[in-house]
């Protein structure tokens, strides 16, 4: 991944963040320039940074999410190169986005849905996932156990053994 591209863009959203923060009449008219700005950048930063985004990177409704998520993982370009468990996440966010549940599979939709969502905002970090507090935890717990699956695994075995691969 270009590490100077993604360091011109840190640079881009430091300045429009800062612009955005400090302006709040202006907000909607800073947010909408930087979404526009962000489509037309590298495609492998642009899908590195949205995975998952099906109204695309830093759209209303999401863009302090978007942005705070998008600093992180440029920082990780310009510092480090890309990651790995970011290359894992985006297959298993593939996997999940076009898994269809069978007629009645309920708990595996609500399980693929709950997943998306921990990806949306961030929470999902190479094979591990973030919760919230113990409700969320114990809700993971009981999808995962409804549909016969030991929660104790890493996350790529759980998604794997949960939303089988159509062949």
């Amino acid at each position: 991944m270009d590490k100077e591209k993604a360091k011109e863009y840190l640079i881009y959203l430091n300045e429009k963040y800062s612009e955005w923060y400090s302006h709040p009449k202006q907000r909607s008219k800073i947010a909408a320039e930087i979404y526009e700005t962000a489509m037309h950048w590298d495609d492998e930063i642009y899908n590195y940074l949205s995975p998952g985004n099906a109204t695309g990177l830093f759209e209303r409704g999401f863009f302090e999410s978007d942005i705070q998520r998008a600093f992180e993982k440029l920082k990780a370009i310009v510092n480090e190169g890309k990651p790995e468990p970011v290359n894992k996440l985006f297959k298993l966010y593939t996997l999940l986005q076009n898994y269809e549940a069978p007629q009645g599979e309920v708990v595996r939709k609500e399980l693929r849905d709950y997943l998306l969502e921990k990806i949306h905002h961030g929470e999902l970090q190479g094979n591990k996932v973030t919760f919230r507090d113990d409700e969320d935890f114990a809700y993971f717990r009981k999808l995962t156990e409804t549909i016969g699956i030991d929660v104790n695994n890493v996350l790529e075995d759980i998604i794997f053994n949960a939303f089988p691969r159509k062949n």
